[in-house]
């Protein structure tokens, strides 16, 4: 039997087949290169990129270093008096938010003292030193500025040297807190000084325009740990923007802004953009929106305040509100600034700087309750070219506080003086007069903005 020979096609056939089954590894090791190549090309870029902002970050340090946050979570506690949070007491160590190292050490209270003023002392012809309790946000505790060029201190000195006579100055004060929380310190702070037999002499309160409008009147706060406390690195509790952003993005920038030059040198130069995500500690304070001109909070916010003058005046005590005002409301650039930020116009459709200095101001005519006002006298010298606010953190700079000393002194040495006399001091501010440079009492009318 024959067996006949593949025919040529066959063979041809079978020719391209083996070829192509030896072309196929290569092209598998040429795809394989190919990732290979690219991978190792990210590789090498990435550990560039890595040598480049070490070397920025080397290269800032010696030639122009920046202020590096740095925050203490253990300067906030939990309270159980009603207040929720407050400052540790007896504390003494280093804060910086943004604006330089600055030293707190607190009282036993927890309140914010200058460990290099002297004692309140006494006299044989004053034996009792004149007492002022200042009552405030994180703008009163003023943790960007030595204590000794925050207001409270700088208050403490004039009234020392304008009186002749020992002052105290109590800075009640701590970040986060509001209206709520004043009117609960001045009845805790009133009646236990005067249980001691040390009675305060004037209650300032020292009322933000940024933020220190209330939601809800509240009596007691729940013992808790304070938002002003370091974030810590968690998992996201929801899986939106906004809960990513909170536990992981926020805490990736404490830890940043504490470590590296190089950051806080973007964040300054990159606030705007990181303002429109919503990635910065700036924000358009919702008081100076023009859809908030009607709220309800308003009327809210003033009827604690005037509270806290009936109980004041019920305890012979002499109240002033002082309003201080934002980096917003002093400088006009820097509002249309924050507008454009978040697609806003500066007007009756927008953005509104004077709206909440307007609003406030007429609700405390109203209701009689003392107040000057540091908007006007800030912004001429924010327009002088002094800084009235940080650059990095926009708390008052030591410029600005001493621009607020300036507003407020007339007016607490009246009202001292007053109570001196024996006037009756639930008309303190009923019949005051308007001064451009020391702000408006609460019988002279708001200037426009």
């Amino acid at each position: 039997m024959s067996t006949s020979s593949p025919s040529g096609k066959q063979q041809f056939a079978a020719g391209k087949s083996q070829a192509q089954r030896a072309r196929r590894p290569r092209r598998r090791n040429s795809r394989l290169s190919g990732w290979r190549g690219l991978l190792a090309r990210l590789l090498v870029m990435a550990v560039a990129g890595l040598f480049a902002l070490l070397f920025g970050e080397l290269a800032l340090r010696l030639a122009a270093p920046q202020q590096l946050v740095v925050v203490r979570p253990d300067i906030w506690v939990p309270d159980d008096t009603g207040l929720g949070w407050r400052m540790a007491a007896g504390l003494d160590t280093e804060v910086n938010t943004g604006e330089g190292e600055v030293r707190l050490v607190t009282d036993g209270q927890g309140f914010r003292i200058d460990p290099q003023a002297p004692p309140p002392a006494s006299d044989l012809l004053n034996p009792d030193p004149t007492r002022v309790l200042v009552l405030g946000d994180s703008f009163a505790a003023a943790l960007q500025v030595e204590a000794a060029d925050a207001f409270p201190e700088l208050i403490r000195h004039q009234l020392t040297q304008r009186l002749e006579r020992p002052v105290e100055v109590v800075n009640a004060s701590c970040g986060g807190w509001g209206p709520s929380h004043y009117r609960l310190l001045l009845q805790q702070q009133v009646g236990a000084a005067r249980e001691a037999g040390r009675p305060f002499d004037l209650a300032l309160v020292a009322f933000f325009l940024g933020n220190d409008i209330e939601k809800v009147a509240v009596d007691r706060f729940p013992p808790r740990a304070s938002s002003r406390a370091q974030r810590g690195l968690h998992w996201p509790t929801e899986f939106s923007f906004r809960g990513i952003k909170g536990a992981l993005l926020y805490p990736l920038n404490d830890a940043l802004e504490q470590r590296s030059h190089l950051y806080q040198l973007f964040k300054k130069g990159s606030w705007q953009l990181l303002m429109r995500v919503g990635l910065s500690a700036r924000r358009v304070a919702a008081t100076d929106l023009a859809r908030n001109l009607e709220d309800p909070r308003w009327e809210l916010t003033a009827e604690v305040l005037a509270e806290m003058q009936r109980f004041a005046a019920g305890e012979e005590l002499p109240l002033l509100v002082a309003l201080i005002p934002s980096a917003v409301h002093t400088d006009p650039d820097l509002a249309t600034a924050y507008a454009g930020s978040v697609g806003l116009e500066i007007g009756p459709e927008g953005l509104q700087p004077g709206q909440a200095r307007e609003r406030v101001s007429r609700l405390l005519t109203e209701r009689g309750v003392p107040f000057v006002d540091a908007t006007e006298a800030l912004r001429r010298q924010q327009s002088s070219g002094d800084l009235t606010h940080g650059r990095v953190d926009t708390h008052l700079s030591p410029a600005g506080h001493r621009g607020l000393r300036d507003v407020v002194m007339p007016t607490i040495e009246g009202l001292i003086q007053q109570r001196t006399e024996g006037a009756d001091v639930s008309d303190a501010g009923s019949s005051g007069t308007d001064s451009s440079s020391t702000g408006s009492l609460s019988s002279a009318p708001a200037e426009a903005s």
